[in-house]
């Protein structure tokens, strides 16, 4: 599409603030999965929910629009009339993860927070297999939708 030349300079710069979103996104990503094999006080709980929650509504609003770019209208449309390729966004789904990864990076660190220092002293170097919680992946949201059994 063809925009107006007053748009030029807007559009550069949110194409540049969302690839600098992209990294801070990859950087807390990284340290999310850091925290989930290494004890940590760096990530919380809380960050891990909000990781979580902001990937699901990123995959389904991605979803939503790769739904509305399949419209059998697009083809039909003159190319000043179709709707802008991004190139931001083309380059940045890499440093995004999957909720269903950051769910098991959520479980295995909140296995590791649970754990006490005497249990890792005692396992020493080998090499340990985290118990699994059925709840360990949910987010505190998540969780106060489940009933309770008392």
């Amino acid at each position: 599409a063809e925009l107006h030349r007053y748009w030029h300079g807007p559009m550069q710069s949110l194409s540049e603030s969302f690839l600098k979103l992209g990294r801070v996104v990859s950087g807390v990503s990284e340290l999310l999965q850091k925290s989930s094999k290494v004890k940590s006080n760096v990530a919380s709980e809380d960050l891990f929910d909000v990781a979580i929650e902001a990937a699901e509504q990123r995959e389904k609003l991605h979803s939503a629009w790769n739904q509305r770019l399949k419209d059998p209208i697009f083809p039909t449309l003159s190319l000043e009339e179709r709707p802008l390729d991004c190139v931001a966004i083309d380059n940045i789904k890499d440093s995004f993860w999957p909720a269903e990864e950051l769910r098991k990076w959520r479980g295995a660190f909140m296995s590791l927070k649970e754990e006490k220092p005497e249990e890792l002293k005692a396992k020493g170097s080998k090499k340990r297999k985290l118990k699994k919680d059925k709840t360990s992946c949910m987010t505190k949201k998540e969780r106060k939708r489940i009933a309770s059994n008392w």
